[in-house]
């Protein structure tokens, strides 16, 4: 028990760093500044426009059809199931994500937890609430794919198209223009993942009793969401608002019931506290 709380105090002052999200970003932008100043400007430059031309795209046409898939389509595809023991419910078997966050929501009632009056006693507005949740996961998953896999597609891109309309410039690689552009692109990444990590973090962060069910992921996972919210960077919120970077992605930070926009992160906290065990 000693050695358990020690861990934790110290854990709780990591976190509890008022700088550590900027130190974090930091030091992802810089990497990335690194990364321009080896492509030069003219690759930088496009992979630049690469980048938020894909992610814009995707948000203005495909993230209805990302957020169905993430919510059941994959789960059809693959077959894949997860079976959780659930108190008072007993084994239950999920096969998407609005059934995990339905089985959340039965555990809370039947356990009573669940205010007489929580509007996700409405299923129209679970349902709802789920898909949002699928977004903002498909989200996070199409962030991740631009960064680490679509640099194959634009390198090929420039390989075969630009690289070659360029070529009596392409080798002026003017490194340090490069660099600043790499950062910029840092910065772009590292504000679009906070779309995602803003309600997630901000929902993990209010867990009151994060040991018993139906949130029982030990009491560190708290104190982690709570010191990497993307709010409590300077750097990331200096331009913008963290979560919803320059107006442009309120679909994914918000959704709609019944003619009401809700915003995502507020009502997720909402659901995190009307189903979760109370604090003893």
């Amino acid at each position: 028990m000693v050695h358990s709380a020690i861990i934790q105090q110290v854990i709780g002052a990591i976190f509890g760093f008022q700088y550590l999200v900027d130190v974090l970003v930091g030091i992802f932008i810089l990497i990335a500044f690194f990364i321009g100043i080896s492509r030069g400007m003219w690759r930088s430059l496009w992979r630049l426009i690469f980048v938020v031309l894909v992610l814009v795209l995707v948000n203005m046409f495909a993230m209805d059809a990302v957020a169905q898939f993430v919510d059941n389509g994959f789960w059809t595809l693959t077959g894949m199931s997860v079976t959780i023991e659930i108190p008072l419910i007993g084994s239950q078997q999920f096969t998407s994500l609005g059934s995990i966050i339905e089985g959340i929501r039965d555990y809370a009632d039947l356990a009573g937890h669940l205010p007489i009056a929580s509007p996700f006693r409405d299923d129209a507005f679970l349902a709802a609430f789920s898909l949002a949740l699928a977004r903002m996961v498909g989200w996070l998953i199409v962030v991740l794919l631009t960064m680490v896999v679509s640099w194959l597609v634009s390198g090929l891109l420039w390989l075969i198209l630009w690289g070659p309309l360029l070529k009596s410039v392409k080798k002026k690689k003017v490194k340090f223009v490069g660099g600043l552009l790499g950062l910029v692109q840092g910065y772009v990444y590292a504000l679009v993942f906070a779309i995602s990590f803003s309600p997630l973090t901000g929902a993990l962060a209010v867990l009151e009793n994060p040991t018993e069910q139906p949130y029982a992921v030990g009491e560190v996972i708290p104190l982690a969401a709570d010191g990497l919210r993307p709010e409590n960077s300077l750097v990331l919120n200096i331009l913008t608002d963290s979560s919803n970077p320059f107006g442009l992605f309120t679909g994914i930070g918000s959704f709609d019931h019944d003619g009401t926009s809700y915003n995502l992160a507020q009502v997720l906290i909402q659901f995190v506290q009307e189903t979760e065990a109370p604090a003893t």
